[in-house]
């Protein structure tokens, strides 16, 4: 197949991780058939999966390891039957902007709560809005799909708030992906609580 990129055609093979999506926003596109598709490729591979790992054995930090096929929302979760499989609370992952500086959080909360993004912005007392996939990229080493507070292992400036819903905190047992898309790490509430203070991200408690 042949695609446009930046006024540019070139010709590749699609790897299995392309997902073929209808985006106006997206800059790259792929014809086939005589249509047009928009395409998001899931950067993150298992060279990941592998680092977080390693970083959780390295600090002692207990998880169960589950792999599924590829899920980029929480409805392909559900699909996957993921929920079915695995222990505790189950979340969505926020990565959120200042609208008028440089700080980032990441908000973590259970799957089926709605965000008050209003309520949160009287907490912190500053405008949010949905960060962007290049300061994702650039902050956590991470993709849409894949986010999760194990991607703070790449923020080495330490500059993402990390915000975690009580209900999360306090769960006996929570799962993540370990930055990548096709695999779900498990913990213990006590071996989550490790690996946050293990970070030097500053951390709050939220109730949303």
């Amino acid at each position: 197949m042949w695609g446009l990129l930046n006024s540019k055609i070139f010709s590749f093979q699609i790897p299995s991780d392309f997902v073929v999506e209808h985006n106006p926003s997206c800059s790259c596109k792929v014809r086939s058939n005589s249509r047009y598709y928009n395409i998001l490729y899931n950067k993150n591979t298992s060279s990941d999966s592998m680092e977080i790992k390693k970083y959780l054995k390295e600090k002692r930090i207990n998880f169960k390891e589950f792999s599924h096929n590829p899920v980029y929302t929480v409805e392909d979760t559900k699909k996957e039957g993921i929920y079915e499989k695995i222990k505790g609370i189950h979340s969505k992952n926020l990565f959120l902007k200042e609208r008028k500086s440089r700080r980032f959080y990441l908000v973590v909360m259970q799957e089926n709560k709605p965000l008050n993004i209003k309520e949160l912005e009287e907490k912190l007392k500053y405008k949010l809005k949905f960060a962007n996939p290049e300061n994702l990229k650039e902050i956590l080493g991470l993709t849409p799909g894949s986010v999760s507070p194990f991607g703070l292992i790449n923020d080495k400036i330490n500059k993402t708030i990390l915000l975690i819903d009580k209900d999360v905190w306090n769960a006996d047992f929570v799962s993540f992906h370990p930055n990548i898309n096709t695999e779900t790490l498990q913990l213990s509430k006590e071996n989550f609580h490790k690996y946050v203070n293990s970070l030097k991200n500053e951390m709050k408690i939220i109730e949303q």
